[in-house]
């Protein structure tokens, strides 16, 4: 089984108890968050234990009971990657859904206060140190700066009624979380795309990183899996005098002036 690990820098006898249980409460969620994304189990992982702990800065690492093949693995190599990229990149990780992101939001928050210098992620191959630049990137990923018309294409999971009713779409290209508002009478039609990759249009709402953060009310519409796309082989076959008479290679050497 696989292991993340949470590790809080600090002074001996200077952090506080608050920010321990805080930062807890916050890895649980986020791995649970990465557990359902990467597993479409309602719930994602039912029970995690505490492994080990350490003395002077606090170190605690979590595995799952039970063990999903690989899921353990591919959840703990995100729970590092996904905090790097916001860390040295400023960019919203695969997976994390808006929930997922708040909670990253918080846990980064408890650097500088509560006695916590720093927090390192680790998992059993891997590990980043946060810092507070972690911290100020986190703040420009969430909140909302402009608006478009336009379209995501993704897999839908995910539904929710409480409050506004919404669905999570994971983009196809960057994984990304994207939540869709959508009308109840909608409801049936939602329903039946569970699961299934879809494409929707309507206003997107951008973060200040020019990323793609909710569709309010879009159109849905089912699409096929991505194995049934055309190749440019079977696009031009449509069409047989399409690249007229010449291999798709033949073409495009010629239209480089014969370069490869």
């Amino acid at each position: 089984m696989s292991t993340v690990r949470l590790k809080l820098r600090g002074e001996p006898g200077a952090i506080t108890l608050s920010a321990l249980g805080d930062s807890l409460r916050h890895m649980l969620k986020i791995i649970g968050d990465l557990d359902y994304a990467l597993s479409r189990k309602p719930g994602g992982a039912e029970e995690w234990v505490v492994t080990e702990l350490s003395i002077g800065s606090v170190s605690v690492a979590v595995k799952r009971r039970t063990d999903d093949g690989r899921l353990g693995t591919r959840v703990s190599e995100q729970w590092v990657s996904g905090l790097r990229r916001i860390e040295r990149e400023g960019v919203t990780p695969p997976y994390l859904s808006h929930d997922g992101m708040r909670q990253t939001r918080a846990l980064l928050k408890i650097i500088g206060n509560k006695g916590v210098s720093g927090i390192e992620v680790a998992s059993d191959a891997d590990s980043e140190e946060l810092s507070a630049k972690a911290s100020a990137n986190v703040d420009q990923l969430l909140p909302e700066a402009y608006t478009s018309i336009g379209s995501i294409e993704g897999r839908l999971e995910d539904i929710s009624i409480h409050g506004k009713a919404k669905y999570v779409v994971y983009h196809d290209r960057t994984r990304r979380a994207i939540n869709c508002t959508f009308p109840l009478s909608q409801l049936a039609t939602v329903k039946d795309a569970l699961g299934e990759r879809v494409n929707v249009y309507g206003i997107i709402h951008w973060n200040p990183k020019g990323e793609q953060l909710r569709v309010e009310e879009g159109d849905l519409r089912i699409l096929g899996p991505q194995s049934e796309l055309p190749t440019i082989e079977e696009i031009g076959g449509s069409d047989p005098d399409l690249l007229g008479g010449l291999s798709t290679a033949e073409y495009l050497r010629e239209v480089r002036g014969g370069e490869a």
